[in-house]
């Protein structure tokens, strides 16, 4: 018998190891998914968020009520474009620049009759209301009651705006009643055309808290810098009972990230196997 005229069988080395890879990419899947799965948990378990790198505060809208205008006795004819721009008016509020003392004014007299500096800290921002989009068809009347007592206003026309835009501050020791009134400008025929009753909000004084520095307590009512209520200082320990649900909340998430882990890792045993 001839062997040396039989054929030698041939490996297909190739196509095995394309079998190979093709095996092991599941595996390599797996160990990557398991991979991230620990990152995450580590992750969840070292990384503590800074109380104090939080975003805006709340902030609280400004109370606007637009009460009905009734029909005018003048017989003069309305100019349609005052309407419109009449409708257009806006209103805001802001924090204003300008600071007032918050505390008696008896306070700052001494016995001899001489002036006594009480300090910054008696010093609290104020509050500013914002009219926009003032023109030269209408002007704008705001009624208020004054530091006095006794009820003040203002007439804005659109040569006293900047731009159709005029502001004016308020101390904020308590809320603030403002009637703000919208007439067509002309001199022959000043209709009512708009009537709006603003209520501003107050500076609250424990938005400078240090409960109110960490993040439960910007997101608070409590720690808003302008309120329409006052609150007392205890109101700021619910605060401390919310960091501690916060606290829970990672708990839980650490958990469900090692379960996931665990059934990672079971899966991965059980495909290499």
């Amino acid at each position: 018998m001839d062997f040396n005229n039989e054929e030698t069988p041939k490996l297909n080395l190739g196509k095995e190891k394309r079998m190979a890879n093709a095996n092991s990419l599941p595996i390599a899947i797996l160990a990557i998914v398991g991979l991230v799965l620990i990152v995450a948990l580590v992750f969840f378990i070292f990384y503590k968020p800074d109380d104090n790198a939080i975003s805006d505060k709340v902030e609280i809208s400004l109370n606007v009520s637009d009460v009905k205008v009734g029909e005018s006795s003048l017989k003069c004819e309305p100019d349609e474009q005052a309407i419109k721009d009449a409708q257009n008016i806006k209103l805001s509020y802001k924090k204003s620049e300008q600071t007032y003392y918050y505390g008696n004014y008896t306070d700052l007299i001494d016995d001899n009759g001489d002036y006594v500096d009480p300090g910054k800290d008696k010093y609290k921002q104020g509050v500013e209301m914002v009219i926009e989009n003032i023109t030269d068809n209408i002007y704008v009347y705001i009624e208020f009651t004054g530091s006095t007592g006794d009820a003040d206003g203002m007439k804005y026309t659109s040569k006293e705006a900047e731009n159709g835009r005029v502001v004016k501050s308020f101390n904020a020791f308590k809320t603030t009643d403002v009637s703000v009134y919208v007439y067509e400008n002309n001199e022959n025929c000043e209709r009512l055309l708009k009537h709006y009753d603003v209520i501003l909000p107050r500076y609250n004084v424990l938005s400078t808290d240090k409960k109110c520095s960490t993040k439960v307590g910007q997101e608070s009512k409590y720690c808003a810098e302008y309120t329409y209520e006052q609150f007392d200082e205890k109101v700021l320990d619910k605060l401390e009972e919310g960091k501690k649900e916060d606290s829970s909340i990672d708990v839980v998430s650490i958990v469900i990230v090692f379960v996931l882990f665990v059934i990672g890792g079971v899966v991965i045993f059980i495909k290499l196997r």
